[in-house]
């Protein structure tokens, strides 16, 4: 009678383990299906949305057929905005010696054209005289340079050919004579090829496609303006280039005692807007105002020495006296 009590009491802890083995497996079993419900539910950052709700991201679940859910379509990236809008070439060239006399020129155009006509004035622009190159006439000026009150020499391309030219007189301009030698050693930029930059060092690419203006203070410096509307300035005869600077509605430019002048249109200026830049970083300074005085598109030229600053703007020719402050 006792045996049967054990085997009685046995088989009862028995169903009483079975029993706790499988509440065990099934409470686990329930316990994975909800860690699974909760991981479809978060999204695969498990981060808030930014309203801060704990809503579920949407799962894009793969279709019947098998197939792979198509891409997305990438957003179109915005077109990238121009710092400035494009610039006309300045249709002349302008270069003083001082408050009372300077020269000028129309560029003219080769191998077709009309021809360049090069001025000179000794009363700061109120009168201005002709003056002939001589037989080798060039058909289209690229740079004109005065050096002192008798000596200046020009750039340009020969009638016919359109080959680069290097002329210059030391008497006013009562006489000129090419110099084939001192062109290699020159500034310039031929309008038959804006994107080459031609120096003492030698020619290199231009930094932009087309170069509108140039600006020289020595051998070694200078600076450019580009149809894009920005600037470049180089330390090492146009070997390298720095970095661009947007100068929206500057039109040309010239070396002055504080790096380069620029004259052009915008702002509040009504007229000609007057701006330096030193050419060591990218902030323009507001230097004047020639109110009056804007110009048609490409009618404007700049020039600046002794302290004096030039403009020839449509019909005017206007000369300051400081730096370009007041005209």
């Amino acid at each position: 009678m006792a045996a049967d009590k054990r085997v009685s009491r046995t088989r009862v802890a028995r169903r009483r383990r079975r029993a706790l083995v499988a509440g065990l497996v099934a409470f686990a079993a329930v316990d994975v299906l909800l860690v699974a419900a909760a991981v479809t539910r978060g999204g695969s950052s498990g981060e808030p949305g930014a309203s801060g709700s704990s809503a579920p991201a949407s799962v894009t679940l793969p279709s019947d057929t098998g197939s792979p859910a198509a891409p997305e379509t990438p957003e179109a990236s915005p077109e990238p905005t121009a710092d400035a809008a494009a610039v006309v070439a300045p249709a002349r060239l302008l270069s003083a010696v001082d408050s009372r006399t300077a020269w000028r020129s129309s560029r003219g155009a080769c191998p077709a054209g009309e021809a360049p006509v090069l001025e000179r004035t000794d009363d700061g622009g109120t009168t201005w005289r002709s003056v002939q190159i001589g037989t080798d006439q060039p058909a289209a000026l690229d740079r004109v340079q005065a050096q002192d009150a008798a000596t200046v020499f020009v750039v340009g391309a020969t009638a016919g050919t359109c080959e680069p030219v290097f002329a210059q007189t030391f008497t006013s301009g009562e006489a000129f004579r090419t110099y084939p030698d001192r062109l290699a050693a020159s500034w310039y930029v031929a309008a038959a090829d804006p994107a080459t930059v031609h120096s003492p060092s030698g020619a290199f690419a231009a930094p932009c496609a087309v170069v509108t203006s140039l600006a020289v203070t020595d051998d070694s410096r200078a600076a450019v303006l580009c149809a894009d509307g920005q600037l470049r300035a180089t330390a090492d005869g146009a070997a390298t280039w720095g970095a661009a600077v947007p100068a929206p509605g500057v039109v040309d430019l010239t070396a002055s005692s504080t790096g380069y002048l620029l004259a052009g249109t915008g702002g509040s200026c009504e007229g000609v807007a007057v701006s330096s830049w030193a050419a060591t970083g990218g902030v323009l300074t507001d230097v004047g105002c020639a109110s009056g005085a804007a110009p048609a598109a490409g009618q404007l030229a700049v020039a600046a020495r002794a302290g004096s600053a030039w403009l020839w703007s449509g019909d005017d020719v206007l000369v300051s006296t400081d730096g370009g402050a007041s005209w």
